[in-house]
């Protein structure tokens, strides 16, 4: 994982107590090695999608504009990270949940595209 992810991820979990204690438990699962970048994004996305109706109002804007500025991020590692783990996650997660429209509706644009590209490969 590169430097740009890591402070991606950092930035994250600082948003929830609850999204750090998911990229712990990652962590902790793939020790002693390191989870492929891929599957930390996907285990806060599933974890954001979990927890989306409990989320400080505050906490959610952040964090979905955190997600936007992923999405929109030059660092190539990153971008899709964002996109093939944190946002597909989500995708599949309210999909299975029956939630999709209320993730949807907080996207941002670059990721509710992405997430609507995902999202219509599944049907």
């Amino acid at each position: 994982m590169n430097e740009n992810c890591r402070n991606f991820v950092l930035k994250l979990c600082n948003l929830a107590a609850p999204l750090a204690e998911t990229h712990r438990e990652t962590i902790d699962e793939w020790s002693p090695g390191e989870p492929p970048t891929t599957i930390v994004f996907a285990d806060i996305g599933q974890r954001v999608v979990d927890d989306i109706e409990v989320l400080d109002p505050v906490v959610e804007k952040a964090l979905f504009l955190l997600i936007e500025e992923g999405m929109m991020n030059s660092d190539e590692e990153l971008g899709r990270s964002v996109a093939t783990g944190l946002i597909e996650a989500m995708v599949g997660r309210a999909a299975s949940r029956g939630t999709w429209d209320n993730v949807r509706a907080r996207l941002g644009k670059l990721s509710r595209a992405h997430a609507d590209w995902w999202y219509s490969g599944r049907s």
